[in-house]
């Protein structure tokens, strides 16, 4: 997955992340500006994405915390 930010002359690369697998879902919770996501990761399932200390999201979401079904069921879906 890659994550890009709009800038005024199109879009900035942020991060890319491994093992992500549609649906991608976007919480209404905010971790330093940016929303967290909800993805699914192989082997794991539904796992939370938080924006870290190094202005990134993490690279690879299968060591991630899983959602709760609150979080999943909370957030909106971006990716189908």
């Amino acid at each position: 997955m890659l994550i890009f930010r709009g800038i005024d002359s199109g879009f900035e690369y942020v991060c890319s992340s491994t093992v992500t697998s549609a649906p991608i879902r976007v919480s209404k919770k905010m971790v330093r500006g940016w929303r967290s996501l909800v993805v699914l990761s192989k082997g794991k399932g539904d796992v939370v994405m938080r924006f870290t200390e190094a202005a990134r999201y993490p690279g690879n979401p299968s060591v991630q915390p899983k959602a709760s079904r609150s979080e999943v069921d909370a957030a909106s879906v971006a990716i189908q």
